[in-house]
Order: structure tokens, then sequence, then C-alpha cells
């Protein structure tokens, strides 16, 4: 683009972007420059009317979701079992006849105190509990916890009786099946059908309480691998009565993030190596646990900031807590990958020659119940949703120069050159102005002497008439002074001395 100065100002009429000239060039008439001007605003009104419309859009942040499959990763859920009946009757009555269980048959008679135990309150049937303060709440779990027995176990065709490791949670004393103690664990393929069937046996007259005691029977809870705490809605009931045949299905959730959604990625947590919403709101309820009772529980992850729970504490504030508890009031994200199963239940009854088989051994043990249950991921693959952007930032770029070129034909390289326009003519401007202000310093500097010895003749000239003035009562005075006197052809101030007679 050509600069050419005119007179010290910068010519729009030559040097303009594109249309430009014809609203601010010199030599157009008043209609074109007003037609342009009406097509520049209107351009104008349109294009950053679409620019805000597109930038709300955009700072939406909208997105979706893909699903796809993906072969590799897939893996076994780890499976707890838990009986809900979370003490042994018989252990209770032989190692704290003091808590007031009853033997079989007159359970109406029992004392509350463990029933308070876990969260219910019967003040008026229950002693001071401080009474049962001697108990140490560790050997009371490990001493009392009702025992069941794995009759059958199965994964893909392989017998897993021996797979199964106790561990303490907070529904009691739990199996946990250990994948890692699999003897030919590298032979086994993981693709294909992988199925875990288990036949379990239970003694119903040994039933007493717990959290899920209202329930006859185990709960089973499926975790992705890592997650140790055990949520009833990952979880299904087993009994005598009904044979559930379940089938999981592994997804993961994949999140964009901020500002899309919100999700973590490396958040670490004080009690457990990895990270999960469900790990996060458990050391929330552990951390609101130890600020309220100042003390622990056998089934929380070990601590030596704090001592083991009286059995009066446990009831009267530990329980209420998990009962009461509001996990919204944690801050939790999920991670910005998580890893979830999908479950479908059907039900059905235990085959005829399973009954036949057992008929014997239930005869010789009436008190003895058998449970079944089969838990299968028969998809060699997890199923990915993935959060993807609806309207990225090369899209709002791309609008933008849209809704610019559409009316003003404006692109990128036009807008560049606009805003080299601007910066020439300012410069241009500037420089002009500072020309304008140098001749005036300059002209003020050559003139200004010459004003400053006009004035001292001028006060000259006044004084001599003054004098002059003041002397004509004499009539005799005659002075003799010098006068300033201005030649205007040779531009300066010369001295004549002059003298006369005053009269």
């Amino acid at each position: 683009m050509e600069k050419i100065e005119k007179d010290g100002v910068f010519d729009m009429s030559t040097n303009s972007c594109g249309w430009l000239k014809y609203i601010f060039g010199k030599r157009i008439s008043i209609p074109r420059r007003v037609m342009w001007a009406g097509v520049f605003i209107f351009g104008n009104y349109f294009a950053f009317f679409h620019i805000w419309r597109i930038g709300n859009r955009y700072y939406e942040y909208p997105h979706s979701i893909k699903d796809r499959a993906k072969i590799e990763g897939h893996s076994f859920p780890v499976i707890t079992v838990c009986l809900n009946s979370m003490h042994s009757r018989k252990k209770l009555i032989n190692l704290h006849p003091e808590l007031g269980i009853q033997p079989r048959g007159n359970e109406i008679k029992d004392n509350c105190s463990l029933w308070d135990f876990y969260g219910h309150n019967h003040d008026g049937l229950t002693h001071d509990l401080s009474l049962f303060d001697h108990i140490h709440l560790d050997n009371f779990y490990n001493e009392t916890y009702s025992a069941f027995l794995m009759i059958s176990c199965k994964y893909k065709k392989d017998d897993c009786t021996k797979w199964w490791k106790r561990t303490l949670t907070l529904y009691g004393n739990c199996q946990v099946l250990d994948l890692a103690a699999m003897p030919n664990r590298a032979s086994i393929s993981p693709d294909g059908f992988r199925s875990l069937q288990m036949v379990l046996a239970y003694n119903q007259s040994d039933w007493t309480y717990g959290w899920n005691s209202f329930m006859d029977g185990f709960s089973i809870f499926y975790n992705p691998e890592g997650e140790t705490v055990l949520d009833p809605m990952r979880s299904i009931t087993v009994n005598s009565r009904i044979v559930p045949i379940m089938f999981l299905q592994q997804h993961r959730n994949i999140k964009l993030g901020e500002p899309y959604t919100e999700c973590t990625r490396n958040r670490s947590l004080q009690y457990f190596k990895q990270y999960s919403k469900y790990n996060c709101n458990y050391e929330c309820l552990i951390k609101e646990v130890y600020k309220r009772c100042k003390c622990r529980v056998p089934y929380f992850p070990k601590t030596t900031e704090y001592q083991v729970c009286m059995y009066h504490e446990h009831t009267r504030c530990v329980a209420h807590i998990l009962k009461e508890f509001m996990y919204s009031d944690c801050h939790c994200p999920v991670p910005c990958s998580e890893l979830f199963y999908k479950k479908t239940v059907y039900y059905t009854e235990m085959h005829q020659n399973f009954r036949n088989k057992t008929a014997e051994m239930l005869k010789r043990f009436p008190d003895i119940a058998l449970a079944s249950v089969r838990i299968s991921l028969p998809e060699n693959y997890e199923m990915q949703h993935q959060e993807q952007a609806d309207y990225e930032i090369s899209q709002l770029f791309s609008d933008v120069g849209g809704a610019m070129s559409l009316i003003l034909g404006i692109s990128l390289v036009s807008f560049l050159e606009l805003c080299e326009l601007l910066w020439a003519s300012s410069r241009m401007g500037w420089s002009y102005r500072k020309k304008i202000a140098t001749k005036s310093r300059r002209s003020f500097q050559r003139v200004g002497p010459a004003m400053f010895d006009l004035a001292k003749s001028v006060k000259g000239t006044v004084g001599i008439l003054t004098h002059l003035d003041s002397s004509t009562d004499s009539k005799e005075s005659i002075i003799d002074k010098k006068v300033i006197v201005f030649t205007p052809s040779t531009d300066r101030w010369d001295k004549k001395a002059t003298s006369g007679r005053s009269s």
C-alpha cells in the first residue's frame, strides 16, 4: 500500500482499504458517500451481532458423547461376598453374654444394645451403654463374625474355592475373590466368556444383627479394580429362595474436563491409593467421623491419630453419622476417566438335580441354607463413552471470518491492511502536527527579540512625551535625546540622534 501525502494530509482516496475510499476519500459525491456509509454501518451491525451470537454459543461449551467399543482393557470386576448377619449368635452368647443376646427361638427377648450399635435407637430398652465399653471393637469384629461356607466356586472352568481372602469392611468380615491367587492365571486368556459361579451355605439359626440384617442371605458387591468401598447400588442379594444370574458389561466414561465438564485427573486421597468418586465420598465420611467422634472404627483405614472408639461412642456418634451422612456436602468430582459396570439381572430357581444332591445334607443340618449365584462378563470389550467438543475454536474463527466477509468483505488480510491504514494515518497526522508545532516555535524564536526591543522603544517614547508635556509651561526647555527609529526596508531597529526645541 503506497502512502501519498498531499499538503501534509494522508490521501485516503489513493491509500484507503478497498471500498472505504468511497467514504473517506476526496472528490466523492455525497449520495455515493452516503450509500457506502450505509452499507458500512449495516454490515458492521450484522457482522458484530452474528459474532456476538456465535461467541455466546462457543462459551456455552457444547459437547456430545461418542460411543465406541475398545477390545483392550476389559477386566473382571472385584467380587466381594458379605453375609448380611455380621455377628454369630452363638459366639456372642459365649464371648459377650453381657450384651443380652438370647438363643435361637428367643430372639424377641434380645437386648437392643447390639441393634442400637448399628444405628437404631431404643433408649427405653437399652442399658447404660458405657457398661459395654470394656469390649474392644477390633477383637469384637474378629471374634464374633458369622462364618459361611463356599461349597462350590467355578471361574470359567477352574476351581476357585481357595482364591478367597477375608477382609474387614463396613458390612463386617467379607470374602474377596483374589484373582491374583490363581495358580495358572498367565495361561488363562482374558478373552471369551468369563463367568463366576458360586454355591454358598450359611446357618440361619445363627442370625443376628448388622447394617443389612433385615435381609436374608448375602450381599454380593462388584467393584472396578482399585475401589475398596462397598456401595449397595453395586450389589445384588442372594438367598436360598432365588438364584440371581447377573450379566455385567464394562463401560468407561472419558470426559473432556474444564470448561466442558467438571472432572479431576490427578487428584490424590489420604486413605486410598486410587481416586474414584466412591473412594472420595467414603474418605469424606471418614474425616467427618474423626472430626465429630474423635475416634476410629476397625473397618476404617488404619491410623495412629485416633484411638479405637468405645462401644458407646460407636453407638451414639459413629452409627448415626453413617446412617444420616449427606454425601452431597462433599466435593468429589468424577475422574476424567471412570470405569464402571452395568448390570442386567435375571432370577431363576435351583435345578432339581442340585436339590436332590444336597437334600441328604440338608436333612442332617436343617438350619443350613444354600444360596447360588452366577456372575458373567460375556463381552470381551470395553464400551467407551467419550466426550467431544461440538464447537471448537477453529469453528469459531471460521464463523467470525464468514460473518465479517459476507457483508463487509473483510478477511484477515484486509483487516490487517485496515489496521496498517489506521496506523499510517495516525502517524502521518502526528508528523504533520509536529511539523506545524516546529514552524510555530521557530517563528516565535525569530520574532520574539524584535518584539522585546519594540516594547522598550515604546516605553522610552512614552517617557519622552511625558517629559515634553511637563516642560511646556517653561517655554524654554530644550531636549536632546536619542530616538529609536524602525526602518522597514532593512527590517531592523536603528538608533538616531535627534534634537529639538520645545515651544
